[in-house]
């Protein structure tokens, strides 16, 4: 399994070049919409091209909800329980998030048929319950950092240095 992990993992250099791509030709032909610089063809052309990035990008990480039912396995070792909740929850939402992001694919490109707003639905429903237990662990591990510095103050200018570095004053 850690070798089909390993394979699976080398697509994130040429992801992060198609998003790059696919988010400046959205960005480009709602420019172009707002402002009418071009005619709708030219805007057609530019939403083609932002489509196909997507599913390429789709094909991409075609088989990664496999690392996430894998994760969530090995995440079930964790000895504190709200973490071990949160983590898994957020792993598995995300399996199945990108499984129906693949059936997605799947009609889009013409191999399958389906009701695609139900997809698309259930797609987006747990991406919002992988975030939202993501969010909560976060907030876990914020509090309990906060708590650990107010035991030992000796802790504390390093957990403040450290959002100094961000702050704007």
């Amino acid at each position: 399994m850690d070798i089909l992990i390993r394979i699976n993992n080398q697509t994130t250099g040429r992801d992060k070049i198609a998003r790059l791509i696919q988010y400046s030709s959205r960005a480009l032909w709602y420019f172009i919409q707002q402002n009418r610089i071009s005619g709708a063809k030219s805007i057609e052309k530019i939403k083609r091209l932002e489509n196909v990035f997507s599913t390429f990008r789709k094909i991409l990480r075609f088989g990664r909800f496999i690392e996430s039912f894998y994760g969530a396995s090995k995440s079930l070792d964790c000895p504190n329980q709200l973490l071990k909740f949160t983590v898994t929850l957020s792993k598995l939402a995300f399996g199945m998030y990108l499984f129906c992001d693949h059936v997605i694919c799947l009609e889009k490109t013409g191999l399958m048929e389906i009701h695609y707003q139900k997809w698309y639905m259930m797609s987006s429903k747990y991406w919002l319950y992988a975030l939202s237990s993501m969010i909560l662990r976060d907030c876990y591990e914020i509090m309990r950092n906060v708590a650990l510095i107010k035991k030992q103050p000796e802790l504390s200018h390093l957990f403040w240095g450290f959002f100094h570095l961000f702050s704007p004053y």
